[in-house]
């Protein structure tokens, strides 16, 4: 069933949202890892790295993003199990 395969895409995305702000926390360490003139982390770890992004920018710095991550993610999710359902459908493995 083709719908099968846009829910599964959605469920897909609606998972990378509730994980984006994991992906900011990361690119903020591997910005702080960059800066030369730095030698002291600005965090002293994933949790204290969200309290301090929050209480300092607020919700959108935990968001930051989002939006482009979203509409990349849906076509690349929606050809993956486009293409799975379809290879599964012309060699038989259902």
């Amino acid at each position: 069933m083709p719908w099968h395969n846009s829910v599964a895409a959605l469920l897909a995305n609606a998972v990378s949202l509730t994980l984006h702000p994991l992906e900011n926390v990361k690119v903020r360490f591997q910005a702080n890892d960059l800066a030369t003139n730095n030698p002291i982390p600005k965090y002293k770890g994933i949790s204290d790295a969200l309290k301090t992004m929050y209480k300092q920018e607020g919700i959108p710095s935990l968001y930051r993003g989002v939006l482009l991550n979203l509409c990349a993610s849906s076509v690349a999710q929606s050809l993956f199990f486009w293409a799975y359902a379809d290879g599964k459908r012309r060699y038989s493995f259902d």
